[in-house]
């Protein structure tokens, strides 16, 4: 049986990755139950340049995101 690919892991497994969009994501903590995972992320925005001048503008969140692994 084939399995088909759902999707795909959008969250770096250790320490901190950097996108093109400017947001650098920060594994703070994870969680492993029988049930579900749960994953604390910081998730950080930085320079933005309009109009040729640069400004740094730091936008900090903390995100939590649970995912379930088995329906009960």
């Amino acid at each position: 049986m084939c399995m088909q690919r759902k999707c795909d892991q959008y969250w770096p497994s250790e320490g901190e990755q950097t996108y093109d969009s400017g947001l650098t994501v920060h594994l703070l903590s994870t969680n492993v139950t029988a049930h579900y995972t749960v994953r604390m992320f910081s998730v950080r925005s930085a320079v933005k340049t309009l109009k040729k001048v640069t400004y740094v503008v730091v936008v900090v969140a903390v995100v939590c995101i649970l995912l379930a692994s088995e329906w009960v």
